[in-house]
């Protein structure tokens, strides 16, 4: 019989996507192995469907209530899986209360009472708060990516015009328009692409279409990936998405734009994956980019390989 597996992750405008989209995948690359169940908010037809892919669905009301149900759905028998910010030290205590096994993806400035914590940005054993028996899976090798971006590609060969941008599904600071119009009026030859989700609004998709913006709304995981593969470069904020485009052999150019950013933003730049932007919020963040679009030598790191990422979570939730 397969163990059990409860996945909870909430994804809205006001906290955006990547808790769900990469819990999601975890889902993914486990369900052949686990009998997976996702929990989530409210879910859109998007999540809907998405999860329906993969896993079964429950659907937990909105409110401070959600907490509680969840709970309630424990037999004390389960592996649950938690993914966001909002989950205290003592919400975990009440799981293992339960008598489940607890993963968590989750920060370092609280303590732990999970199985395992995993966090590939800090990678100092030091600053973490958890228990004796916790495992920490801490660095780069442990993040979490969907299916197209866990296929290695040993080099890229392309000349390519194509620009890929992405501010989060949502981009509720415009950064999207600033961007675009910028590179638009510095007549820099390269065509951009914008990476979105359907939350930005009919209205801002249309304005970008009449100004030449090429547009990809709710695009799957292989489409993403497919356009890497043909992009030169990649502006991006230091969210999961800069890891996919690594995988793919892109250049990155990031920074960030609200506080959880910039510890990925800092481990990205530790490592040279990135051609860091700074505080995008900031207006001189452009001038730096358009410096580095016209530079004829970019020194940053090219791949990196997550083709063994699979395996390697399915043995950890084995153990458990």
């Amino acid at each position: 019989m397969k163990k059990r597996i409860l996945f909870r992750a909430d994804a809205n405008v006001q906290i955006g996507y990547g808790h769900f989209v990469r819990t999601l995948a975890l889902a993914d690359m486990l369900k052949d192995d686990f009998e997976c169940v996702f929990y989530t908010q409210e879910p859109t037809e998007y999540q809907r469907q998405a999860v329906g892919e993969v896993c079964d669905l429950v659907a937990l009301p909105s409110d401070e209530t959600k907490f509680d149900v969840f709970l309630s759905c424990l037999s004390g028998n389960e592996i649950v899986f938690l993914d966001n910010y909002f989950f205290t030290s003592e919400y975990e205590r009440q799981i293992k209360r339960k008598g489940c096994k607890l993963v968590c993806l989750a920060s370092y400035n609280m303590h732990h009472y999970s199985d395992v914590l995993i966090n590939y940005v800090e990678e100092d054993f030091s600053k973490y708060s958890v228990e004796p028996y916790t495992k920490i899976l801490c660095g780069f090798e442990w993040v979490i990516l969907r299916a197209p971006f866990r296929k290695y590609k040993s080099e890229k060969k392309i000349s390519s015009n194509i620009i890929t941008i992405c501010f989060g599904g949502t981009d509720q600071y415009l950064l999207t328009e600033k961007t675009f119009r910028y590179l638009k009026n510095c007549k820099l030859q390269y065509e951009i692409h914008l990476i979105a989700s359907s939350v930005i609004g009919t209205e801002r998709i249309r304005e970008f279409l009449s100004e030449g913006l090429a547009v990809h709304i709710d695009a799957s995981a292989q489409e993403i990936a497919n356009l890497f593969d043909i992009s030169k470069f990649a502006i991006l904020s230091s969210s999961m998405i800069c890891y996919e485009a690594l995988s793919r052999g892109t250049k990155v150019l990031s920074g960030y734009y609200v506080d959880n950013q910039v510890g990925m933003y800092n481990a990205l730049l530790k490592t040279n994956s990135i051609v860091p932007l700074g505080n995008l919020l900031d207006e001189n963040y452009l001038n730096s980019l358009v410096a580095a679009l016209t530079c004829d030598n970019l020194n940053v790191a090219s791949f990196i390989d997550y083709s063994k990422q699979k395996e390697k979570y399915i043995s950890i939730f084995h153990l458990l």
